[in-house]
């Protein structure tokens, strides 16, 4: 789940924070509010607007990994208790996000079809190639650190890596996030250290080579989510959580080549009194004026004082061409 040692921390904070206007829709089944928070100083992205996705199913919540479609108009996301959650985005001015309407809720199914065990639900990372978010997804797990292809939300899993090695990583520090680069390789990141100032992550590409790779991080964040823009540069989200800050959260663009990070870039930072919730994936688009966008979403880890956040952000095209990403 990525927050499990610092639940009684958040159920201490009073996170739940000010929610906005009037809920829009029923008051039954799933309704949005609209979301405001405030960027740190010296922010290159615009806060684009958000909402708050409520419903009154039990099992919804702890979303983890998401990806929305080339036209910022459709959204699948994985919950780390090992669920699809699937619908539509509804757009007003300007693109700006409404509402949201809820279509598939369902749990994943294990390789024999069957609903899989607790202890093999845990899901962090989400990866669909196709723009419109057909054919496959790609997930990967803690715990029972793995990897997993499924065909579609009523598939059953189909494992595709699940290394020795793995096996001696902590229950809580697998794969958090999955990015697929624009050359087929696969970027998995771990909820890890690699070193003083970074984090571990492996590059997995489609002739099996798998090659170790560290990012950049800051004291106090890790990266929780990532996704490769369509302008071929890495875009990640970094959350952290202290007693004094309360969750805090920054996104940035990294630019890779080979299994090399070469530059590196802040665009936003969020903390907590400015509206930072527990952010934990993100998914890169292109508006219909060909602007670049960041959906960041909150997992609430189905704790009553935290929400479930879908917030987007404007962000600056990179300043130079995308290197060559090739390689390894």
């Amino acid at each position: 789940m990525g927050m499990r040692r610092e639940a009684a921390l958040a159920l201490a904070l009073g996170l739940a924070g000010a929610a906005g206007a009037c809920a829009l829709g029923g008051a039954e089944g799933e309704s949005a509010r609209p979301v405001e928070l405030r960027l740190d100083a010296g922010a290159r992205a615009v806060f684009a607007g958000g909402i708050e996705l409520r419903s009154s199913r039990p099992t919804f919540g702890g979303l983890s990994g998401i990806e929305v479609s080339a036209d910022g108009r459709r959204f699948v996301a994985v919950s780390d208790a090992g669920r699809w959650v699937e619908g539509a985005l509804e757009r007003g001015v300007d693109e700006r996000l409404t509402g949201w309407r809820l279509e598939i809720l369902a749990g994943m199914l294990g390789p024999d079809g069957a609903r899989a065990a607790y202890s093999e639900r845990d899901a962090e990372g989400l990866d669909i190639a196709a723009p419109d978010l057909s054919g496959p997804r790609l997930v990967s797990f803690e715990r029972d650190h793995r990897i997993a292809r499924f065909a579609g939300p009523r598939a059953p899993e189909e494992l595709l890596w699940s290394l020795r090695a793995w096996s001696r990583m902590p229950i809580n520090n697998g794969f958090e996030a999955l990015a697929r680069r624009p050359d087929g390789a696969l970027l998995a990141i771990q909820e890890a250290d690699a070193g003083p100032g970074r984090q571990a992550a492996r590059l997995l590409f489609p002739d099996g080579r798998v090659l170790p790779l560290a990012l950049p991080r800051e004291k106090g964040l890790i990266i929780t989510g990532a996704d490769f823009g369509p302008d071929g540069r890495l875009y990640v989200v970094d959350r952290g959580l202290s007693f004094w800050r309360g969750f805090h959260m920054r996104l940035r663009r990294l630019t890779l080549e080979g299994a090399r990070v070469i530059s590196e870039e802040e665009l936003a930072r969020i903390s907590g009194v400015m509206g930072a919730d527990n952010a934990e994936g993100i998914s890169i688009w292109r508006d219909g004026a060909g602007r670049l966008r960041a959906l960041v979403a909150t997992d609430d880890n189905f704790n009553m004082l935290q929400r479930t956040l879908l917030l987007e952000f404007i962000l600056p095209e990179a300043d130079a061409p995308q290197a060559g990403a090739g390689g390894g």
